[in-house]
């Protein structure tokens, strides 16, 4: 299984939002048979234009992601950043097809400052009903000083709740299991509560926890439908699918792969942190001309439960597994084809041995922090970041044998195990020169 690098969108104005990451992992393809993808009007795109953005759109016809490579969408905000993102929002409701009352009504899901700068990114939420909309109905704005650098959203449109519950909780569980390839019946239950939303299951035939909540589920075109969102997860077997059940049929509308987001800090193909990558596809239909990169090999915040409880599926993470050194390679597929395998990959960058510095006794946080790499110009529409040494293989401070006491191993790269784990937690790619939110 190939370790579980992340990529993370870009506030600057002059940052690429990163698209598909592909990692390599041995799970069954994602499924989505929710319906056709919707086009924006043409109302939509003069709006886009008018912001003076370069758009993509997602499946509901709204925008995936707008970014003006000249400047800023809106200025002016004010100073507090929920307000001027829930005010650019607001402001431009038909862009994201939402009546007054529904742009007025999102939920605050989270605001967080930038790793860098005084930018903060706010993302604010679509509800249906009584029930929380999940996998989609998302809008992310990215403000700083009262303006709008760039936005991302799965935002759904309008839409009412719609269909009935008839399956339980347990049952829909069940139903996106077998799915999977499982075989059980309702005697593989052995217990459930309710948990933070949530029914938690303990089933017999497999290890590791299993939940179910009814949730809404948007629909292209027809608002959302009742539905259960379940997590499957077989710790022995080292797989998880994160599924989407009709409430009402009890079929299977979407199914994911959570694999490399429960393995966080997985082993590396054949034991060997060299060589494990991420490929991002860049947004939009043009090649891009490159000019930075920054990179973290920081460790994420422990993830918690609704009810604020540390999760118990999250697993260890340590410094040692972090990034050290890395190679930067590029594609643009309107040159050399679709950018598959190493086809039409050439290396851009390859990073000092001591990129991310470690010291004695251990990597800390701030040796692993965001860092920014100047590159030679080249237009892409692929990056791919490749590891090649993590702290404990490529710090000679962990090397050798560093004590009087030869039966206590002390070589990093030879009696750990992170050795063989990799960290790295946010991979920036940039096409202009000096325009980071500040």
């Amino acid at each position: 299984m190939a370790a579980t690098l992340s990529a993370v969108l870009l506030l600057p104005p002059t940052a690429l939002g990163v698209g598909d990451i592909h990692v390599e992992h041995r799970a069954l393809d994602d499924i989505d048979i929710r319906g056709e993808k919707i086009a924006p009007t043409a109302a939509q795109q003069a709006a886009a234009g008018a912001l003076g953005s370069r758009v993509t759109w997602n499946e509901f016809g709204t925008p995936a992601s707008l970014i003006n490579d000249e400047g800023y969408l809106a200025t002016g905000l004010g100073a507090d950043e929920v307000a001027a993102a829930r005010s650019f929002v607001e402001d431009n409701r038909e862009l994201f097809r939402l009546s007054a009352g529904s742009a007025g009504g999102l939920e605050l899901v989270s605001d967080s400052p930038m790793a860098a700068g005084s930018g903060h990114a706010v993302i604010l939420r679509q509800r249906a009903g009584e029930l929380p909309m999940t996998l989609d109905g998302l809008i992310s704005v990215g403000v700083v000083d009262g303006r709008v650098a760039y936005v991302s959203s799965s935002a759904v449109g309008e839409g009412s709740l719609s269909g009935d519950q008839t399956i339980s909780p347990d049952a829909a569980w069940l139903a996106a299991a077998n799915e999977t390839g499982l075989d059980l019946d309702a005697n593989a239950i052995a217990s459930s509560q309710e948990r933070d939303g949530w029914t938690e299951l303990e089933v017999s035939a497999i290890s590791g926890p299993q939940r179910s909540r009814a949730v809404a589920l948007p629909i292209p075109g027809s608002g959302s439908i009742r539905a259960f969102e379940t997590l499957v997860i077989d710790s022995q077997a080292g797989t998880g699918y994160r599924s989407f059940v009709d409430a009402a049929s009890g079929e299977v509308l979407v199914r994911e792969s959570i694999t490399a987001q429960l393995a966080d800090n997985p082993r590396c193909p054949d034991g060997d942190v060299r060589g494990t990558q991420i490929t991002v596809d860049l947004a939009g239909k043009r090649a891009h001309l490159l000019r930075r990169i920054q990179v973290s090999a920081l460790l994420r915040p422990r993830r918690t439960l609704p009810s604020g409880d540390p999760d118990p599926t999250d697993p260890t993470q340590s410094r040692f597994a972090g990034l050290r050194r890395f190679r930067i390679e590029t594609c643009n597929a309107r040159r050399s084809g679709p950018c598959k395998g190493d086809d039409g990959f050439k290396r851009l960058f390859k990073s000092p041995k001591n990129a991310f510095p470690g010291g004695v006794p251990r990597p800390l946080s701030p040796d692993l922090s965001l860092r920014d790499f100047k590159v030679r110009k080249r237009a892409a529409t692929h990056v791919r970041l490749i590891a090649l040494t993590n702290q404990c293989t490529g710090a000679p401070e962990y090397q050798g044998e560093l004590d009087e006491d030869p039966g206590n191993p002390t070589d990093c790269s030879e009696s750990s195990a992170q050795a063989a784990e990799l960290r790295a937690n946010e991979l920036q790619v940039f096409t202009g020169r000096s325009r980071l939110v500040r």
